[in-house]
């Protein structure tokens, strides 16, 4: 019994009026034919051979199918409140359809999701026990099957609003120690109220515990130090001593 038998002798494409063979995708001389990533319509068409002769089938047009739109992470105004005084921050120029705020204790650090905040607005906690720091935001926007954008990060200023901003609250006694300002841009001094002439000794570690700096200053002089001065943005908690006295202050660089 004789059976007929075509062969594909493979699928053309062109692209600006003459098709030629192809050369990627997959089952190029097949019956089936699955082409690569498309970027632009294409035209396709299949060269069946019988016995010597051969024919073309009509060409098929493919289109890309284009996504219209772009992603834009738009910008949020930083906010500057007294301690427990509500601060709201807003995205605004930004286009996408998914929003994630961020946090992060320093400008360029590592951001973490807010759980929840998924709205064009975000109100920050700002009753920190802390009386006075700063903390930074960014948005995250998006859409669906679109990779995030960042905007520029946020800083949020929330001071004690007093006549200099203290890191922890003062008990009464013989030994005080106040930092200011703080937080602080290019450096802070401290204000010691004591009744000793011990030296003072300075410990400034970072949040991860390395220490920053040590001093060792005469009390007479302490007010004139002035502290901080090439420390990168970020909190720091500094141990105050004298004998056995000892406070610690949490500053914050901007």
């Amino acid at each position: 019994m004789f059976r007929k038998r075509y062969d594909i002798d493979g699928f053309r494409l062109h692209l600006t009026g003459t098709y030629t063979p192809v050369t990627t995708g997959s089952g190029m001389t097949t019956n089936v034919y699955t082409t690569p990533g498309l970027t632009t319509t294409s035209y396709f068409r299949a060269l069946v051979s019988y016995n010597g002769c051969s024919a073309a089938t009509p060409g098929y047009a493919v289109a890309q199918k284009v996504i219209a739109g772009t992603i834009a992470g738009g910008t949020v105004s930083p906010a500057t409140v007294c301690n427990g005084t509500a601060a709201t921050l807003t995205l605004t120029g930004y286009t996408g359809s998914v929003i994630q705020w961020k946090i992060c204790s320093t400008p360029s650090g590592v951001y973490t999701d807010i759980t929840g905040a998924t709205s064009s607005s975000y109100n920050p906690n700002t009753t920190l026990p802390l009386l006075s720091y700063v903390l930074y935001y960014k948005a995250a926007v998006s859409s669906p099957g679109c990779v995030p954008v960042l905007t520029p990060a946020a800083a949020v200023s929330v001071i004690s609003c007093g006549k200099k901003s203290v890191a922890t609250e003062i008990t009464p006694g013989q030994f005080e120690v106040t930092a200011y300002p703080n937080p602080f841009g290019e450096s802070f001094k401290l204000d010691l109220t004591t009744s000793s002439d011990e030296r003072v000794e300075l410990r400034v570690y970072d949040m991860i515990g390395r220490m920053i700096e040590i001093r060792q200053v005469n009390v007479s002089d302490l007010s004139n130090q002035e502290v901080g001065n090439n420390y990168p943005s970020g909190v720091y908690n500094m141990v105050v001593s004298q004998g056995a006295n000892v406070k610690t202050l949490r500053v914050i660089r901007r």
